[in-house]
This record gives C-alpha cells, structure tokens and sequence, in this order.
C-alpha cells in the first residue's frame, strides 16, 4: 500500500503507466467495500442509530481530507464510491482512489470545492447524513487547523453559489 506522501493518506499503488496505451495498473484493494455500501448497509440494518453508528467513520474520512488538503492535494471526485474499506470495517482502515481529476494546489477555493462536492455526493447517495457531514467538517477542522478557517468559508461561498444556481433553474 503506497501511502500519498506529503499527505499520509492510503492509495493504491501504481505499478506501470502506459501512455501509448492510456492504460495503468495498479494494485488491486483485497478484501473491501466501497464506503458507499458501508454506509447503505449500515442504514438499512440500523435505521435508526445509523447516524450514531457511522460517526467514527463520519470523523476518520474529515481527518483523511484535511490531511489531504493540508498536503495541497486536491481530490476533484470526492464520493463515497472513491473511498474504500479495508479488511474489517470497524478498523476504518479507508483508502482513497480515483485521482483522475485531482490535481496539486494550496487555494482554499480548490479545497473548498472539493469539500462540496463530498458533501453533494453524500446528502445525494445518502439521505439524511447531514449530521455526519458536520462531523467530518468538524474533524477536518482539527486536522488542517492552519487553513481550516478559510476552507469553511470557502466552501460557504461555494454552497451560495450552488443555490444561486438551483433557484434560477
């Protein structure tokens, strides 16, 4: 398991890039669930704690990206689907994949688009999570307290303007 080094964060690793091809091969993750699944599970098997449940998670995915963004990486796809669990899930042991859209940068405007996207992809594929984005935004906090601030507000301003846009059609 290669680990993203300037941030800490697991990612497979990468073992041949062809580039006549445009094909890569990478290691393959054994023995894991997209967390996308987890938290369906988790929510069909306990509908009514399933919030109280997956909160450990909700923490360890917001100290994984402000760990990230601290490391000036920014994901681009962020969604539960792009995170894998490994082994037993309640080791939280996650790995991240699907790096095709991301990119190196150290604005906050990035980090905050990214933290948006997380969070649309979340309420969209699971409903009623909203206490756990807080959580995870909460974790991140603690994890990147440098730039944290200006991230949140960032992101802010990203949400006004996503509403902007689904008011006007």
């Amino acid at each position: 398991m290669l680990i993203l080094i300037v941030a800490g964060i697991p990612v497979p690793v990468l073992y041949h890039v062809d580039s006549v091809t445009s094909t890569f091969y990478m290691e393959e993750i054994l023995d894991s669930q997209t967390v996308r699944n987890y938290i369906i599970n988790i929510q069909k098997l306990h509908p009514d704690d399933a919030n109280t449940i997956l909160t450990p998670l909700a923490k360890k995915i917001g100290t994984m990206l402000g760990r990230m963004h601290k490391g000036k990486v920014i994901h681009g796809d962020l969604t539960t689907s792009n995170m894998l669990l490994r082994g037993e899930p309640e080791f939280l042991d996650i790995v991240l994949i699907d790096f095709g859209l991301s990119f190196s940068e150290g604005l906050p405007e990035d980090k905050g688009v990214d933290l948006y996207v997380f969070e649309r992809a979340l309420l969209s594929t699971h409903p009623n999570t909203e206490p756990l984005f807080a959580v995870m935004l909460e974790a991140y906090q603690l994890a990147n307290q440098k730039e944290a601030a200006d991230v949140i507000a960032k992101l802010e301003e990203v949400r006004m303007r996503g509403r902007k846009r689904t008011m006007v059609g």
